[in-house]
């Protein structure tokens, strides 16, 4: 909520606050997810290496069976982890985004179609700023289908926007 009355700074200090309460009382997995969310919150400013940090940090408390009953709600497993960096790290314009995102493609469980499909707009994101073009309407094409088989206007919403900003570019 504080992101979206622009209150990064404010959304930053609650989740940093998260993690230093969670502490080693909370499962690992949950201890990861938190710090990714400081990592995504951090990636609204401009400190990249700030953002490396958050995420190497989740990446080391992730455990290797993510899964923990405690935390049923919690789906976060290394390629889900590489979706949100590279999702951050597009933010920052920063091109190793690209191979983050690539790599969270050969993990994703084909039944999360809908964030498939969000993958493969952040991915075309990152293609389009690091102007190739061509590969960024491949995977908004991608992108697009898939938001259509799950039925995710917002989705679609975003392929369409992606598509035209393509053209544009022409």
């Amino acid at each position: 909520m504080l992101l979206e009355i622009d209150q990064p700074e404010q959304a930053r200090e609650l989740a940093e606050h998260a993690v230093g309460v969670g502490g080693t009382a909370v499962p690992p997995v949950l201890a990861a997810w938190l710090k990714a969310v400081v990592g995504e919150i951090t990636a609204m400013g401009s400190d990249a290496s700030a953002v490396e940090r958050c995420f190497d940090r989740a990446a080391r408390l992730l455990p290797a069976d993510p899964w923990d009953p405690a935390v049923p709600y919690i789906m976060l497993d290394e390629f889900h982890l590489a979706r949100w960096h590279g999702t951050a790290l597009a933010r920052l314009g920063d091109e190793s985004a690209i191979v983050r995102l690539q790599y969270a493609l050969t993990g994703m469980d084909s039944s999360f179609v809908r964030a498939r499909a969000q993958l493969h707009i952040e991915l075309a994101h990152a293609l389009i700023a690091a102007d190739h073009v061509d590969q960024a309407r491949r995977e908004v094409a991608k992108a697009k289908t898939l938001a259509v088989r799950v039925g995710s206007a917002r989705q679609r919403r975003r392929a369409r926007s992606l598509e035209l900003q393509l053209n544009q570019a022409s």
